[in-house]
Order: structure tokens, then C-alpha cells, then sequence
């Protein structure tokens, strides 16, 4: 799920040397189809740019400075770039136009940020929040002002040095979560009944939310990424194998996120799995989990079971006994704002290809709607030993021999975890129905104190 609520900022300066990655000698190598390009002239290009117009600052005025080598490059290929295991690191400066970092203005979208805010941000909204588009150089001199933000274990974001986007990881939904909890349960018990427990967990680290960064081809090591679920080999400094989940995201967007996987970290990340999520609210445009149209209170009238409910909100109204008659609601589709709309999802498998230049999908389906009982697509997908070990797959294992992931099982997950999040979204949209009706008092009362002291777990039936 993302939100945005920023503008695209590149920003000014002054003429310095920056790095550019490229293999000595060699063309450079892409997908023209695919619309991806990473650095061309030593500048960030979107996809979908055209690969016949570089992209090149209006403004610049280069300085009669000695003169630098470049690689030759083949006219006819001058669009493509050199990336994935094969990529070399020999570095060529080249000429761009920016500001001292001290008299360079940050950009409205992160300019008022702190650690303050961003934990605000983070409990206020669900999934990725996307605050805008801004330079590599405005995002570390964001966070020279806030070194708090960079020590902190509360504070979790997102950067991505191949499409600029900064996104603060707020909390997951369980529909969200709910491809990581399947991966990681399949890998493991298939792991342990191959190997045994012992062997299994030493040889691998199945985890999630853990923070990775140094990816080949971001100079200034600003891209840092937070994957949904990965395995890790104990020597490697990459996952071999992650999951990533989107919510209301252009499908682009994850497509560039599995590229810094594939092809920027040297060929270590073999596998991503991408689990797309579309929300559309019946009879509305398609929106964001924390873009949800709001119940007005006492505006249309009527004696359904809602406005009754919404009529009867007052000061002695209790968040958690408001929060179950929203659930209880929704379950009989008696509410004019659904708690979770309509869904769609779609499973995507993505490898590097085998020049390492792009990336390719290898598997895709379609998770909801269900497909029909006789449909003939797919019914499962597996993952090689030897994209999940690399070398490591111990002797007398076959590496071609697969995990295999059963789509209905997924689909059973993915169904079971649409309740939970309803009751979560019950609770935010009532307690944003008592702050605009009598407030809500952040602040325990007496009677909810002696309450939760005489029935502890009474509060979590």
C-alpha cells in the first residue's frame, strides 16, 4: 500500500565529479523493451523513458576541465547499461550541476520531518507511505540534520536509488503479511524434512524487516530496502531469495524494486517473489488502505443499522465496544463504507536474465479474485535448491530439485487473513469516529483502568 504526498525533487548545485559504474571497453547492455535503464550519462532514468534522449540537466554549463575517458560505446546499444554479477566496478567521474550541500534547500516534501513525525506517520497509516521523489544528495543531507532518525530501531524507510522514491514502512496489514508468513513456513518445514532441523538451521536465515543496503551501482549508498521475507545464506551479504508484497503500488514500481534485488546486488538475490494487491471500494475509484472515504456521521439519516450505531455515539462510548459493532457491521455488508473493499491479487516470479542486463518473469497468476473450479492456469510454483543455497546444497541433494508452493494454500492464507484486517481497520475507524464526534482522551479513564485491571485478557477477546 502506498500513499503519496510529495513532488518530484532533484534539486541544484554546483559542478563536482561524481562516479559512474561501467565495464571497461564493453557496450552497455539492457532491455529497450522493458523500459529500464538505470545510469545513462551518469544520470537516474525512469522507466519509460525514451532510450534516444538521454536525460540531461537544461541548465548545466560544463567547465573546460581536463578532458575524461570513456568506454566506447556501440551507437546502436547507446541506451543500455552494464549491470547485474557481470558488472565491473571501474569508476569514470562525470560533470552535474549542484549546490554546496550547506546552502541547498530540501525539499518540501521531507523539509519538516523528524523522528517525531515520522513515528506519527508510522502509527497513523497502514503499509508504504510514500512522501515523494527526491535526490540522492537531498536525502543525505535530510539525514545529517537528523541523526536520530539513523540510530533508531523505531524508524524504518525505504529508498531506492533506480526510481528515487522515499517510503516510510508503516505497519502491515495481516492481508499484507500474509505472503510472508506462508513463504517462510514452506521454506522451513522443507528445509527440516530434507536435512533435518539441526542442519537446516544453520544453513540458512529466514527472516523479515531486516534493513539492506550496498548495492552495486549506488555510489553514494543511499538505497536502502527492507524486504517483506528473504533467506540468507551465513555468508552472504544479500538474501538469495525475497518476497516482496504491494498494495495500491503501480506494478512498475515493484518491477524496479526487483531489479535492485536481481541486478544490483552481484548476483547473489536470485529470486523475487512479488504479491500484488489492488483495492477497489465498490462504486469508487481504486484507493489506498489510508486513503479510506470516511463515514459521515449524521448527514444522510435514515434508520439503518449503521447511522443507529453512529447516532449513538457519545462520551461514554467505548473504542473497543464501537470497534466490534464496525466489524459486526461489515460482516453483513451493512456498511456504506466497506472495511476492506473488493481485492485483486496477482503473484509475480522474477530471475535476472541470463546476461544479467534485465530481469524476467518466470511466473505469474492470478491469486483473487478465485480462479473457477475447472480453471487450467497453474496450480503451483517451486523454487530451485540451487537458486535457494547457491553452492551451499549439501552432497548427494540434486540442485534442480524444487520447494514447491501450492497457489490454493496461498489463496487459503491470503482468505484468512482479510478478517483480521477488518477488525484492525474497525478499530482506527472508530476511534477517528470518537475524535470527531466527542474527542477521544489519548488518556485511560478510571472506570477503563479498574476494567482492564479486574479482566486483563477480557481486552483481547
Amino acid at each position: 500500500m502506498s500513499m503519496w504526498c510529495g513532488s518530484h525533487y532533484t534539486g541544484p548545485g554546483e559542478l563536482r565529479a561524481i562516479p559512474m559504474q561501467g565495464k571497461l571497453g564493453s557496450p552497455v547492455v539492457s532491455s529497450v523493451a522493458s523500459g529500464y535503464q538505470g545510469y545513462h550519462n551518469g544520470s537516474h532514468t525512469h522507466a519509460g523513458r525514451s532510450p534516444k534522449k538521454p536525460l540531461v540537466p537544461k541548465t548545466t554549463t560544463l567547465l573546460k576541465s581536463p578532458k575524461l575517458y570513456t568506454a566506447p560505446i556501440d551507437p546502436q546499444n547507446s541506451s543500455t547499461i552494464p549491470t547485474g554479477p557481470s558488472t565491473n566496478t571501474n569508476l569514470w567521474p562525470l560533470l552535474y550541476k549542484s549546490q554546496p550541500a550547506s546552502t541547498m534547500e530540501l525539499p518540501a516534501c521531507i523539509r519538516n520531518i523528524g523522528p517525531k513525525q515520522i513515528l506519527e506517520l508510522q502509527a497513523e497509516n497502514e503499509g508504504n507511505l510514500q512522501l515523494g521523489t527526491i535526490s540522492e544528495r537531498a536525502l543525505e543531507q535530510w539525514k545529517d540534520q537528523n541523526p536520530n532518525i539513523i540510530e533508531s530501531d523505531e524508524i524504518r524507510y525505504e529508498y531506492n536509488f533506480l526510481t528515487q522514491n522515499f517510503i516510510i514502512k508503516c505497519m502491515p496489514t495481516p492481508t499484507h503479511d500474509s505472503l510472508q508468513i506462508y513463504f517462510t513456513q514452506n521454506v522451513l518445514c522443507s528445509l527440516v524434512e530434507r536435512f533435518g532441523s539441526s542442519q537446516a538451521m544453520s544453513m540458512v536465515s529466514v527472516g523479515s524487516g531486516t534493513k539492506f543496503s550496498g548495492f552495486t551501482g549506488d555510489w553514494s549508498g543511499s538505497s536502502e530496502k527492507l524486504p517483506d521475507a528473504y533467506i540468507q545464506l551465513p555468508d552472504g551479504n544479500f538474501p538469495t531469495v525475497v518476497c516482496e508484497a504491494g498494495w495500491a503500488e503501480a506494478h512498475e514500481e515493484l518491477m524496479q524494486d526487483a531489479r535492485l534485488w536481481l541486478l544490483h546486488t552481484n548476483g547473489q538475490t536470485r529470486i523475487v517473489i512479488v504479491l500484488s494487491f489492488t483495492e477497489n471500494n465498490p462504486g469508487t475509484r481504486i484507493v489506498a488502505v489510508n486513503q479510506e472515504v470516511e463515514p459521515k456521521v449524521g448527514t444522510e439519516g435514515g434508520a439503518n443499522d449503521e447511522q443507529t450505531v453512529l447516532d449513538s455515539i457519545d462520551e461514554t462510548t467505548d473504542l473497543n465496544d464501537l470497534a466490534e459493532s464496525l466489524f459486526n457491521l461489515n460482516q453483513q455488508s451493512k456498511l456504506r463504507q466497506p472495511l476492506v473493499g473488493n481485492l485483486k491479487a496477482s503473484l509475480h516470479v522474477y530471475k535476472a536474465c541470463e546476461g544479467g542486463e534485465d530481469i524476467v518473469e518466470s511466473f505469474a497468476t492470478i491469486l483473487l479474485p478465485h480462479p473457477p473450479a475447472d480453471d487450467s492456469g497453474p496450480k503451483e510454483f517451486g523454487i530451485t535448491m540451487q537458486d535457494l543455497l547457491g553452492n551451499h546444497v549439501p552432497e548427494g541433494h540434486n540442485p534442480a530439485d524444487e520447494i514447491m508452493f501450492d497457489l490454493a494454500d496461498l489463496q487459503e492464507f491470503v482468505q484468512r487473513s482479510i478478517p483480521r484486517t477488518e477488525r484492525l481497520r474497525a478499530t482506527r475507524r472508530a476511534k477517528k469516529l470518537l475524535k470527531s464526534t466527542v474527542g477521544l482522551n489519548e488518556q485511560e479513564t478510571f472506570a477503563q483502568t479498574k476494567r482492564r485491571r479486574l479482566d486483563p485478557i477480557g481486552m483481547w477477546k
